[in-house]
């Protein structure tokens, strides 16, 4: 699937794609082209330990909590929910089949939504009594 992304991370992709570019130079003789925009140095796809190292590395210089990679997936939906962003926009990016799947998975900020709403309207209400 196609998803925006910012212009800050076009820049990071594309200075990853020209270090890869470089890797496939140097191990040509055994590079296997796969067209994977993350790949080992031979070109196949990432084994899960190495991106779970990886992840992990990144998540210790970054100053983040050490977590799975796949759970860099959850913390962007999270984060999409709790920016205020609509439902339907996380379940294009996240790539679910129905927006109640992306509802149903990210309940609990759903829930802290449901009280962000509630206070909202109960501060509206009480400007327009005033």
């Amino acid at each position: 699937r196609s998803i925006r992304i910012s212009a800050e991370d076009v820049t990071v992709l594309r200075r990853h794609c020209a270090a890869q570019a470089e890797g496939q130079l140097a191990h040509q003789d055994h590079y296997n082209d796969e067209d994977h925009v993350f790949c080992s140095t031979q070109g196949t796809p990432v084994c899960r330990a190495t991106s779970c190292d990886s992840s992990s590395a990144w998540c210790g210089t970054s100053g983040l909590p050490e977590i799975r990679f796949h759970d860099l997936r959850h913390t962007h939906g999270t984060m999409l929910l709790e920016a205020g962003e609509p439902a339907k926009i996380g379940q294009d990016r996240l790539g679910h089949a129905q927006v109640t799947t992306t509802l149903d998975t990210y309940s609990h900020v759903a829930a802290d939504l449901q009280d962000r709403a509630s206070a909202a309207v109960e501060s509206f209400l009480k400007g327009a009594s005033e």
